[in-house]
């Protein structure tokens, strides 16, 4: 389950200790998005499933499930409009539920977000209390 909020980032992931990097690489077009796995691209199937949580004037939104990679819908031409996209994913974990994830696309545009696997609404006070520096790393 991954976890978006409208809380500040004011933490810099790369400072907090370990942390594990991947790279991706995808091409979005008006068609859809692919991803490239090995040496080809496929298409995303995309997760339309968001729910939202409102928590002390705190928005979470909640998508259950994350994008799937459909390996029987494969790119064999590139379209004239598209953008080409250099994915950097930057992982911490904070403890046994919870996962802090910063991705940058292009080395530009930046998005956070967490990952759980706990569906309770303890991981929002715990998420609020990480990102406001109340927990100690």
């Amino acid at each position: 389950m991954l976890i978006y909020t409208n809380i500040p980032i004011c933490c810099n992931i790369e400072d907090l200790g370990s942390c594990t990097i991947s790279y991706d690489e995808y091409i979005f077009t008006y068609d859809g998005v692919y991803k490239k796995y090995k040496k080809h691209f496929y298409e995303i199937d995309l997760c339309d499933d968001i729910q939202q949580a409102c928590l002390d004037d705190e928005d979470f939104f909640i998508q259950k499930q994350e994008h799937f990679l459909n390996k029987h819908k494969i790119i064999t031409t590139v379209p004239f409009k598209h953008y080409y996209v250099q994915k950097k994913t930057i992982t911490h974990i904070i403890d046994d539920d919870l996962t802090f994830v910063k991705e940058l696309d292009n080395d530009v545009f930046t998005n956070h977000y967490f990952i759980t696997n706990n569906s309770d609404f303890s991981m929002f006070d715990k998420i609020s209390s990480f990102l406001k520096n109340n927990v100690s790393q």
